[in-house]
C-alpha cells in the first residue's frame, strides 16, 4: 500500500484499545496475545495484506499453516481470505456506485461490520475523494453510521442527473451481434437496478426484452415473463429448441467466422497433404 494508506490504517488501528484489538484479531483468526504494540502490528499487517502464517492462531495451536484460509482446524472452521476493496479517487471517469458495490462485497467477504466499514473506508479513498473525507469536520464522517456515510459519498460523487443518463443508456441498450443472450440480460438487469433499485420485476423484464435480438424477442415475447427468473428460463428453452432444430447451439457472428476459418484451414491442410502423397 502507498504511504497515505498506511498512515490512515495506522491512525485507525492506533485508536483501538487492547480489548478492541483482541476482538479484531480474534475475528480474523489471528493470534490475540502479546503486548499492545505487537497486537497493533499484527492487525496492520493483516489489513495491508502482509500477514504471515505465523500470525494466525491456527499456526500457534497446531504448528501447521494451510495455504490461504486459516481457522480452528479441530472445529473445521475456516477463515475467508482478505478481499481488497480497491481504491476510489473521485475522478469523472470513475463510478462511485461500482466502487461502493465492490467495497460492500469486500466487507461481506472480510467479515466487516457497518462500524468497520465506516472506519476502513478511509484507507480506500485517495485524491479528491480522500480530500473530501479529510475536509469534513474533524473527520466527523467516520463517526456517522455507514448508511449515512455511503449516502454522503453518493451525493458528493454521483454525476448530476446520473439517473436520467442511466435511463437513456438503458433505453438505447441493445443486444450486440456477438453478445450471448444471458450476458446481455445480466448487464441490462444491472442497468435497471442502477436506474431504480426498487424497479418492479415486470418493468425490468419489459426493458430487457426491448433490447433482445429480434429473432429472440419474437419467440420470448409471447411467453409468460413475469420475473427475471421466468425470462431466463424461457431464454434457455428457446436455445434448447434452436439446438434441437439446427443441431448446434446459437453462435455469435465472431464464433461463426472462427468456425468457417478453421474449416477453410483444415481444407487447405488436407489439400497439401494429398499433394505431398502424390509427389511421394
Amino acid at each position: 500500500p502507498d504511504n497515505s494508506v498506511c498512515i490512515l490504517l495506522a491512525s485507525g488501528v492506533n485508536k483501538l484499545t487492547k480489548p478492541q484489538l483482541i476482538s479484531e484479531l480474534t475475528k480474523r483468526g489471528l493470534i490475540s496475545t502479546g503486548l499492545v504494540p505487537e497486537l497493533k502490528t499484527r492487525l496492520l499487517k493483516y489489513l495491508n495484506g502482509e500477514s504471515l502464517p505465523t500470525d494466525y492462531s491456527a499456526f500457534e495451536e497446531h504448528n501447521f499453516a494451510p495455504i490461504i484460509t486459516v481457522g480452528k482446524l479441530n472445529r473445521m472452521e475456516t477463515k475467508k481470505p482478505y478481499f481488497d476493496p480497491g481504491k476510489f479517487s473521485g475522478l469523472i471517469s470513475e463510478n462511485v456506485d461500482q466502487f461502493l458495490k465492490k467495497f460492500n462485497r469486500a466487507a461481506a467477504i472480510n467479515g466487516w461490520s457497518k462500524e468497520d466499514k465506516a472506519q476502513y473506508i478511509a484507507a480506500c479513498l485517495e485524491g479528491s475523494a480522500l480530500t473530501f473525507f479529510e475536509n469534513s469536520e474533524d473527520n466527523a464522517l467516520i463517526k456517522t453510521s455507514w448508511d449515512d456515510l455511503e449516502q454522503k459519498l453518493r451525493s458528493e460523487f454521483e454525476p448530476i442527473a446520473q439517473t436520467d443518463m442511466l435511463r437513456i443508456l438503458l433505453g438505447k441498450r441493445k443486444q450486440l451481434d456477438d453478445e450471448q443472450t444471458t450476458s446481455y440480460i445480466n448487464d441490462a438487469e444491472s442497468l435497471c437496478k442502477r436506474v431504480d433499485p426498487l424497479m418492479p420485476q415486470p418493468e425490468m423484464v419489459r426493458n430487457i426484452i426491448k433490447g433482445l435480438k429480434p429473432t429472440v424477442a419474437r419467440y420470448i415475447g409471447i411467453l409468460e415473463n413475469n420475473t427475471i427468473k421466468d425470462l431466463k428460463a424461457n431464454i434457455r428453452k428457446f436455445e434448447m429448441v434452436e439446438f434441437m432444430i439446427t443441431g448446434e447451439q446459437i453462435q455469435s457472428p465472431s464464433e461463426i467466422q472462427n468456425k468457417i476459418f478453421k474449416e477453410q484451414l483444415n481444407n487447405i491442410n488436407n489439400q497439401i497433404d494429398n499433394k505431398l502423397k502424390v509427389m511421394n
